[in-house]
């Protein structure tokens, strides 16, 4: 079965059999000293990080680095060994982000793509516009969606 349920802002649970993939956490930190996410999450983060800890193919998605796709309180909260799927950017920031947070299974990939747990997924940086945004895609057989974050 697969269900893609919006979470909130760039925040979607997509779960595909047994692969659950949370693309852009962001919950309860203001992102940028004063922007609040709205909607509120549909989930508790709690029910998320329970999810994470109970399922080894829980994946997170960071589609770029800034506070609003990037809650550090809830990704510090996962466990160690969560895969997280990012873009291979110039900057280091977003990688060294995430291993700050404790997370060490960071999978970078680009246009020629990265599979996981039967998912393939692929970045797209636009240069020309930005040097720290991407768009993305993630497939499998039976499905695709293009994540676009804002």
């Amino acid at each position: 079965m697969k269900k893609i349920t919006f979470l909130n802002h760039a925040n979607v649970l997509i779960q595909s059999g047994d692969n659950i993939i949370l693309t852009d956490p962001w919950y309860k930190k203001p992102a940028f000293g004063s922007w609040l996410s709205v909607p509120p999450c549909v989930y508790h983060p709690a029910y998320l990080i329970a999810l994470a800890k109970a399922n080894p193919k829980f994946t997170i998605v960071v589609s770029h680095g800034h506070d609003d796709h990037f809650d550090d309180d809830f990704l510090s909260a996962l466990p160690g060994d969560t895969a997280v799927m990012l873009p291979k950017f110039d900057s280091l920031g977003p990688k060294k982000r995430l291993e700050k947070c404790g997370l060490r299974n960071i999978k970078e990939y680009g246009t020629e793509g990265i599979r996981h747990n039967d998912i393939e997924y692929k970045s797209y940086i636009f240069k020309d516009i930005s040097m720290d945004d991407a768009f993305i895609t993630i497939a499998s057989k039976d499905f695709i969606v293009a994540h676009g974050n804002d």
